[in-house]
């Protein structure tokens, strides 16, 4: 089969479809969207040298099979005729595409490369990057994993990595449309491991830790604390908490095995684990082959005092209230990534905070010659937090500026993006229109009425009974989340396309504008057919 990449922003592909919730199929249905640069294959092998075709081959999820299905679907209007279908060239690259995953409470970027390569920048806490990557990489096997060429947790908390072993769990999955095997090539983490607030005191009792104690061993400096135990290996951590346990538990069983063919940099051995500070921009040298540049902004590290021979550490940071945090520390000393390709830009920010983006400006400021923080697109710290730096946005300067938060329950519910962060955006973005998106305000949820859920108990004889309607509780009002907030941005370089996911497929949100070589951008009109 010859493969081709869509030379489309956006394309409905219609074929047979039932949703779970229809009883009978019906022809004639959006069956799956592609977008820019995405893979598809060619029914008539005769049309791989064609510009345009008219029948395509893709696999998508049918429910009435309860399996993929890989059939020949056709680019149409509905109830119109086939229309044809832009290709981008034969051996061309493909766009690089982002795409922002909606993880509820946290943050996920999964980036793939014109070549191919894939990067995965956090991993939320729960399964939905494990359900995104299934569904677009399906039918992977022990022997021929989906890999994931780096691996970066900007940052130990447990809303930014957890949704590892979700991953590493999902090779398991007894559903076909939920089961992938992945494998890590390179894991890049900003090296600080929280232990518990209390760990065994070696007597049988419990002690409990001051904050700047929980990530090791901390020395003093003119009033300031540093944290100078740096792991690469967080299984090297005396007493990691629970998401770190899970995590270690997970790099276990997905780090690539030596020898696997996957892509390296000369020199460089696989699998890679590692810390990595402002300046380690070497460890992505191989993606420069992508034409893409990646730069290491943070975390900023500072050389403590000869007495502990010249060791660099973190600095212990302080809350809005002056005491030293432990949250605190762990998000402002968050990886911070500046990619470029082509004019196009991007910063990732992780939970960076007030005192963190301080170190940051700092760092590029004294560079020689100064590093420019200014990106294109931004995906904006900690889940849009009050603890937001004006004179860093100021600096980034975005045309679109992405937020990662979503309501979760009522225990993690930290009133994200907070409205005076979303004015800020504006005030400090680039352009007269700048772009802002949040994860959660592009998800869609459908009201499917009340419920009075089924509860049951043991017979017995091993089997469940129903309890009386007397003690049956918990009647509710269900909705059912149609599509996760997804934020999908492809560039080539010059053109950057952005588009929100929606429950409509007739109905779709995007926009497109140009980057030029001095930074200055020209939007264009986007219309979605």
């Amino acid at each position: 089969m010859a493969k081709r990449f869509v030379d489309e922003d956006m394309v409905r592909i219609r074929g047979t479809w039932r949703d779970f919730f229809e009883r009978e199929e019906k022809a004639d249905r959006v069956v799956k969207i592609l977008y820019w640069g995405d893979e598809i294959d060619l029914v008539d092998e005769a049309e791989a040298t064609d510009p345009a075709v008219r029948d395509v081959r893709v696999r998508y999820w049918n429910y009435p099979s309860g399996s993929f299905a890989e059939g020949t679907v056709r680019k149409r209007r509905s109830g119109g005729e086939n229309v044809a279908l832009r290709l981008l060239p034969a051996g061309a690259p493909r766009p690089l595409a982002v795409t922002f995953v909606d993880v509820q409470q946290g943050d996920c970027a999964f980036i793939r490369t014109p070549s191919g390569r894939h990067l995965l920048v956090d991993g939320g806490e729960e399964v939905f990057i494990a359900r995104l990557l299934a569904s677009e990489f399906p039918g992977t096997t022990a022997d021929q994993p989906f890999v994931l060429d780096a691996v970066v947790v900007t940052h130990g908390d447990a809303d930014h990595f957890e949704g590892l072993a979700a991953l590493a769990e999902a090779a398991d999955h007894s559903s076909a449309r939920k089961r992938i095997h992945a494998r890590v090539a390179r894991c890049f983490h900003n090296g600080l491991v929280k232990s518990p607030e209390k760990i065994p005191d070696g007597a049988g009792g419990k002690v409990t830790l001051k904050d700047r104690e929980r990530f090791g061993q901390v020395v003093e400096h003119g009033g300031q604390h540093y944290v100078v135990e740096l792991l690469d290996d967080p299984a090297d951590a005396a007493h990691p908490n629970g998401p770190f346990e899970r995590w270690v538990a997970a790099l276990d069983r997905m780090m690539l095995d030596p020898g696997s063919g996957a892509q390296t940099a000369p020199g460089e051995a696989l699998p890679v684990l590692r810390r990595v500070e402002a300046g380690d921009d070497d460890v992505f040298r191989s993606f420069g082959d992508d034409g893409l540049e990646i730069r290491v902004l943070g975390p900023v590290p500072e050389t403590v005092p000869e007495t502990v021979a010249g060791q660099r550490g973190l600095e212990v940071l302080r809350n809005d209230r002056g005491s030293q945090s432990a949250s605190h520390t762990i998000n402002g000393h968050s990886v911070v990534l500046h990619l470029t390709h082509g004019n196009v830009r991007f910063l990732l920010g992780g939970d960076l905070n007030r005192h963190g983006a301080a170190k940051l400006l700092a760092f590029a400021n004294g560079a020689q010659p100064p590093i420019s923080l200014e990106a294109d697109v931004l995906k904006v710290p900690h889940h849009g937090s009050h603890e937001y730096s004006t004179d860093f946005l100021a600096a980034v300067r975005p045309v679109v500026s992405v937020v990662s938060s979503g309501d979760e329950n009522a225990s993690k519910e930290y009133v994200h993006p907070r409205a005076n962060l979303m004015a800020a955006l504006g005030r400090h973005s680039r352009g007269t229109e700048p772009l802002v998106f949040s994860t959660e305000l592009a998800a869609f949820f459908a009201y499917r009425g009340g419920v009075q859920p089924e509860r049951h108990r043991g017979d017995g004889d091993g089997g469940l009974e129903n309890l009386p309607d007397g003690d049956r509780k918990g009647f509710f009002f269900a909705f059912e989340r149609l599509r996760f907030g997804a934020i999908r941005v492809r560039t080539d370089g010059d053109r950057v396309f952005v588009c929100p996911e929606s429950a409509s497929d007739r109905v779709k949100e995007a926009y497109a504008f140009r980057v030029h070589p001095d930074g200055s951008t020209t939007p264009e009109e986007t219309r979605i057919v």
